[in-house]
């Protein structure tokens, strides 16, 4: 099994051909289920990316939520260094509902997202050792320390359906399987300083979640794909496919309270 697992990641490492200069964020599952709650989650993706969010029920079956990440790999020491930033945020509202006497949670949601980003050098897309040129093959030609060769500011809007229930067996508390579409488009992209449009590419991103019992605070590992619904051109700053693969945990402040 793992050694299935670490050809199909390989597999997407080789396929994306370019920087991955949109990074995607992991998706929202639901947290909360009842009007006042808020949780709060801090995860750490796979590779070098950390993300924060928050959610909270102002009224029954309302959700509203806010999500920050950043990416940073590589340092701006100089001209030879190779090196990705990636910074955005995402506002969303969604309609949740239990089913199955509140065993499961399912919920409807949208979202709109902002980021910026930008590259210098050589990266690697997600994996160690698949190295590509920023820009692609014909890559870049900043020489002067710390100037990024290739800056973008994107935005992204996203539609999608998930749904956690409970789970029989110690220590698991829930699974959860997300179903999400995303749509990126740069408002603004330069490669050494020249416009190269406003390119978009729609995502197809599902998910797979595991968390610990119900508690105050709760560990989460999530799995998913990103898989572009189009082939992307050559030298594009979308990937075909990428994996997203994080850990973190959910916290209720109202829980934690409640214990102390």
């Amino acid at each position: 099994m793992v050694r299935y697992l670490l050809w199909a990641l390989l597999g997407v490492g080789t396929a994306t051909g370019c920087v991955p200069f949109y990074q995607p964020m992991l998706a929202t599952t639901p947290v909360v289920q009842h009007r006042g709650q808020l949780a709060v989650a801090g995860s750490w993706h796979l590779f070098e990316t950390g993300q924060a969010a928050a959610a909270w029920s102002p009224v029954e079956l309302l959700r509203l939520g806010a999500a920050l990440s950043a990416c940073r790999s590589g340092e701006a020491t100089d001209s030879t260094a190779s090196y990705l930033r990636n910074r955005q945020y995402e506002v969303g509202m969604g309609y949740y509902f239990t089913l199955g006497k509140g065993r499961a949670r399912v919920e409807i949601a949208g979202s709109f997202g902002q980021g910026r980003t930008f590259a210098h050098g050589t990266t690697t897309p997600g994996l160690p050792g698949f190295i590509v040129p920023v820009g692609g093959a014909s890559g870049g030609t900043a020489v002067r320390r710390g100037l990024p060769e290739q800056l973008g500011r994107f935005t992204t809007i996203a539609g999608q359906g998930s749904a956690t229930w409970a789970a029989p067996g110690a220590g698991i508390g829930a699974l959860g399987l997300v179903l999400r579409l995303s749509h990126v488009r740069f408002a603004h992209l330069t490669l050494n300083g020249q416009n190269r449009g406003q390119p978009a590419m729609w995502y197809l991103e599902p998910a797979w979640v595991v968390r610990t019992k119900e508690r105050a605070v709760r560990l989460e590992a999530q799995v998913g794909y990103s898989v572009a619904l189009a082939s992307p051109p050559e030298n594009s700053v979308f990937y075909a496919a990428r994996p997203r693969l994080g850990v973190g945990l959910v916290v209720q402040p109202g829980r934690l309270r409640k214990r102390l």
